[in-house]
């Protein structure tokens, strides 16, 4: 018998009402499907992916379901690690990974264009963040799996600095992709 995880998440505002939950933490962003919001997974920081099952589609929910099966096999220190799926009462799903404080490379890259002048590129550092990312897409190719939204958006910064790939959303196991054939003139 596996041991329950203690999971801490609010409500949504109108079902919080209804069930006299506390209001939601505060948001950290908004996606397609979703809201991103902090929360606490076993004491620790985490992040609480709302969808409102209101909101996906018929095409949609194979979508979630198969983020969820192929983003639980991918354990890498580059990759946003899975925690798992949450159901609440009030219609919503949450998707349960680890908390990247850094904000996004996005986001790095905005708040240094918005200086007077840019610093140079650090070539020794870019390298290190390159590998990162690389090392990241290699273990999902690894596994055969594609991620298919690579973005400075979706590539977090953790606290220790490092750099994390994030949002499976429309993440694709492709069994044939790395089949070469053969060249024939």
């Amino acid at each position: 018998a596996s041991a329950r995880r203690k999971v801490s998440v609010s409500m949504h505002p109108t079902a919080a009402a209804a069930y006299s939950a506390p209001p939601l933490p505060p948001r950290l962003g908004e996606g397609g499907f979703g809201t991103v919001f902090s929360c606490k997974l076993d004491g620790r920081d985490a992040v609480a992916k709302q969808i409102g099952k209101a909101r996906l589609g018929a095409k949609d929910l194979p979508l979630l379901q198969n983020e969820v099966r192929l983003w639980a096999q991918l354990d890498h220190p580059n990759c946003v690690k899975f925690f798992g799926v949450s159901f609440d009462p009030t219609e919503f799903y949450y998707l349960l990974c680890e908390y990247m404080p850094g904000g996004s490379l996005f986001d790095r890259h905005n708040a240094l264009r918005s200086q007077a002048t840019l610093p140079r590129p650090q070539t020794p550092q870019m390298l290190i963040e390159m590998r990162q990312i690389a090392g990241a897409m290699d273990h999902s190719h690894s596994k055969k799996i594609l991620h298919r939204d690579l973005k400075s958006a979706n590539v977090l910064v953790a606290e220790d600095g490092r750099l994390v790939v994030a949002d499976f959303g429309l993440v694709r196991y492709c069994r044939e992709c790395w089949r070469v054939e053969p060249h024939i003139p």
